[in-house]
């Protein structure tokens, strides 16, 4: 992550953020187990434009998150 930031120091303050946020994302999307629905959504709506057209790669990403919530919940009841 502080490779990004040392590459980035010559742009702007909001370009380092932006970047930073985003391996944030990433860290939290992989955590769940579900980044490899992210990343098919997030294709599909880059090459299609319309969330209306990713309807199958939304309800993929959903039903991955809603494992990965319903393992959470089981995990806080055990503690």
């Amino acid at each position: 992550m502080n490779h990004a930031k040392n590459k980035s120091s010559h742009l702007p303050q909001n370009i380092t953020k932006t970047v930073d946020e985003h391996d944030e994302y990433n860290e939290r999307i992989i955590k769940t187990g579900c980044a490899k629905e992210n990343e098919e959504l997030q294709l599909c709506f880059a090459d299609k434009k319309d969330w209306r057209l990713c309807q199958k790669e939304l309800n993929n990403f959903k039903e991955c998150w809603k494992v990965y919530q319903n393992k959470n919940k089981k995990k806080l009841q055990e503690d």
